[in-house]
């Protein structure tokens, strides 16, 4: 028994993560990866509180392999360019990962809740979400179906430890669905950059991504593919004008003193296997290459869901859904 419990303790990567530590295995992930390291002391504290500038530091160094470039501006009012988290903060809120608080602030030394850090991890690995009430709940969705939320966080207003940060972290990048997740954000990005060069071609803008656009987007690749479908109606007779509409996508202009106008499209393909496919399909079709080449579009969504078995006598290959759209804005 006293030989068992020293190889143990010759064995633990930090002092006070012994193996049979419930976050041990995410711990000693992260710290491999170089994403979350321990103290001088040899400790990791893994049931220590973590601040939402410490999380916001931690996620953004987990998805881009290193520190983020320098930032010029203030981003929020509580955030100083001295001081060490200035940089990923001010990055996480150009990335739209995070918004800050109603009062314009971000509050950098409170700890954060569940629903927050859901929100930023969901954000950050550009995980799909639906619509939903309250607002984190979208997030925390996500997050239980990628088997991403480790059984001790409860409550949406629970406070994180350092422990369940590295157990998040862990249980996403090592899931398959987000493996799959990460292969459907690679040809959303390759669709866009396609669209964008043949743009380019005609001197006309790129097109920016907008996570609204995104959301309708994928929201209608999977109805179609879970109800075996394929137009740009749904079944209850919803055009891609309420779906985008209902996606948000108009709400942060609803209370503009302003004359407001828009403009919304779709263009729809099914069975391509490739992000190249899809694009020189439509690029072959006069009215889907018209919305691609549309010069009122200033922004772009993508969504993608796989055929399923039982259809694959039909069609192989995948659900394929680009948005369009723009606001305009007229004082």
């Amino acid at each position: 028994m006293t030989l068992g419990v020293w190889a143990n303790a010759a064995l633990a990567i930090f002092s006070d993560v012994p193996l049979q530590h419930p976050n041990a295995k995410a711990i000693e992930f992260v710290r491999e990866q170089g994403i979350v390291n321990g103290y001088p002391d040899g400790t990791f504290k893994p049931n220590q509180l973590i601040n939402r500038a410490e999380f916001t530091k931690i996620i953004i160094e987990a998805i881009l392999g290193q520190p983020p470039l320098e930032h010029a501006g203030q981003c929020f009012p509580d955030v100083e360019s001295e001081q060490w988290f200035y940089a990923y903060v001010c990055y996480a809120k150009r990335m739209e990962i995070i918004s800050g608080f109603p009062d314009g602030t971000f509050k950098p030394t409170q700890n954060i809740t569940f629903a927050e850090a859901a929100k930023i991890v969901a954000n950050s690995f550009k995980l799909s979400t639906k619509p939903g009430e309250p607002w984190y709940q979208p997030f925390i969705d996500t997050l239980r179906k990628l088997n991403a939320i480790p059984p001790t966080l409860i409550e949406p207003t629970q406070s994180l430890t350092r422990g369940e940060l590295a157990e998040m972290i862990y249980r996403i990048l090592g899931s398959e669905q987000f493996q799959a997740d990460q292969a459907f954000q690679t040809s959303k990005q390759q669709i866009i950059d396609f669209t964008n060069a043949e743009r380019q071609k005609i001197g006309l803008p790129p097109l920016t991504y907008n996570s609204f656009l995104e959301a309708s987007a994928q929201s209608h690749a999977e109805d179609m593919q879970k109800r075996d479908y394929f137009s740009h109606e749904t079944p209850e007779g919803l055009s891609e004008e309420k779906r985008i509409k209902a996606s948000g996508y108009l709400d942060k202009f609803e209370n503009c003193p302003c004359n407001k106008s828009y403009a919304i499209g779709e263009n729809l393909a099914k069975g391509q296997l490739t992000a190249e496919e899809v694009i020189e399909t439509w690029i072959n079709s006069p009215p889907h290459k018209a919305n691609l080449l549309h010069p009122t579009f200033s922004e772009i969504g993508i969504g993608i869901s796989k055929i399923t078995e039982e259809n694959e006598g039909i069609f192989e290959g995948f659900v394929w859904v680009q948005n369009f759209g723009k606001v305009q804005l007229e004082q």
